[in-house]
């Protein structure tokens, strides 16, 4: 079973794309499906009532930055009776200081497995992906976390300068991307 979100993008499509203060057009789009419920992708290991897992980086949610630039459209629906906590980017530290944000959590209610929240969906490129720590809110149960990731993978492509002065001048329209963030 396959569930998509509405793909938001389109070939030829303008975009401007917070983290990299730039815009770029829209080159092939490819859907996305990731289940961390597989054996093959199993990220975290049973967590104990009242527990937490640690923030996990997911790897499979990096989008390439080689040899093509790409963006993520996802949403992810999370199992059982747990908070799925999200950081971006990937909650690394860099020279000392913590340039992650926390941008929120996301329960089986908020978001179901089979049946994600377009209201949820988030956008990822390269360095700018998550981690993910969850918490055991089951009474008296021990349980592994899942999620499924769904979406669409955007090639990112350079504008031409004729674009970019369209694009700039504010005759040609375009999408704002925050990464991250809730669109």
């Amino acid at each position: 079973m396959t569930y998509q979100t509405n793909q938001d993008l389109l070939p030829n499509q303008y975009v401007y794309v917070n983290v990299y203060k730039q815009f770029f057009k829209i080159g092939e789009v490819e859907p996305f499906v990731f289940d961390t419920g597989r054996e093959s992708t199993a990220y975290f290991s049973a967590i104990a009532s009242g527990a937490t897992s640690g923030y996990q980086n997911i790897l499979e949610l990096q989008p390439e930055d080689k040899p093509r630039r790409n963006l993520f459209q996802v949403l992810i629906g999370v199992q059982y009776k747990m908070r799925y906590y999200f950081k971006i980017p990937t909650g690394t530290n860099r020279f000392g200081t913590d340039v992650s944000k926390d941008i929120g959590y996301l329960t089986p209610t908020m978001s179901p497995y089979f049946n994600p929240n377009k209201n949820f969906q988030m956008w990822f490129v390269d360095e700018y992906y998550p981690s993910v720590n969850v918490t055991n809110d089951a009474p008296f149960e021990t349980l592994r976390p899942r999620f499924r990731v769904v979406g669409f993978k955007y090639e990112l492509l350079e504008c031409e300068s004729r674009e970019l002065e369209r694009l700039q001048s504010g005759s040609q329209i375009y999408k704002h991307i925050t990464v991250g963030g809730l669109n």
